[in-house]
């Protein structure tokens, strides 16, 4: 994976979730919990791990599948920063 700044990581995860969650993307806040604040159910959470992989090119392992990595916008730029 190319570095990528945290700006731009932002705007793809926002991008992303506008997809997968219907919601325009200016009501998506970088710190916003994904399931209690804007609504994630459990199906689209898989869909967006699965989204994750495929977007920036690697496989999860077990061990990274701790929820508190993708409860928000901000914990997930700083989940794919660490694997860059």
């Amino acid at each position: 994976m190319q570095q990528t700044t945290d700006k731009e990581l932002e705007q793809k995860v926002i991008g992303m979730l506008t997809e997968l969650l219907k919601l325009p993307a200016a009501t998506i806040e970088t710190e916003a919990n994904l399931t209690a604040d804007l609504g994630m159910d459990s199906i689209q959470f898989l869909d967006m791990l699965a989204n994750l992989e495929e977007q920036f090119g690697f496989e999860l392992d077990v061990d990274d599948m701790h929820p508190e990595r993708f409860q928000s916008v901000q914990a997930i730029v700083h989940f794919l920063q660490g694997r860059e």
